[in-house]
């Protein structure tokens, strides 16, 4: 069983008219379908991509050397009080991969990513990120691009 004939199982095709011709009812049918299996194709490529990537260990250093502080453990085991490090870095390969872009600004000792936000781009000093959004909270600090990642 290929997996369109597996997807067909939850589908019901219109038939096609007596004479053979396909109707555009039809063919509407097969562009949504088509449609369909190529956005789960991509969104599960995305999360695979995204789930081998949330898998690696972020090291952190200290003259040099290799050293498991609060930042190590803030990027690997707890990045804020709602999500693992995991769904953290996932959410945020995911987002990077799928969106293009990726603002994780630091509040109170966590790391949280943002769902929306707005960049003033200046050529001589540092951009500045306003309207940052995070569910249906706002913040109301501008941030700066050398205290957000």
């Amino acid at each position: 069983m290929t997996f369109r004939e597996f997807l067909g199982n939850f589908f019901k095709k219109p038939s096609k008219s007596v004479s053979g011709d396909v109707t555009s009812e039809s063919r509407s049918y097969e562009e949504l379908y088509t449609g369909a299996i190529n956005a789960f194709a991509v969104f599960a490529v995305i999360d695979m991509v995204a789930s081998l990537c949330a898998a690696a260990e972020l090291k952190t250093y200290r003259d040099g050397k290799p050293f498991k502080g609060l930042e190590w453990h803030n990027l690997n085991i707890r990045p804020n009080v709602n999500q693992s490090a995991t769904e953290f870095w996932k959410e945020a390969y995911s987002k990077l991969i799928y969106e293009g872009k990726l603002l994780i600004v630091p509040i109170g000792g966590q790391k949280i990513i943002a769902d929306s936000f707005s960049v003033d781009e200046y050529a001589l000093r540092k951009n500045v990120f306003t309207g940052v959004t995070r569910g249906s909270f706002t913040f109301n600090k501008a941030f700066q691009s050398s205290e957000a990642l």
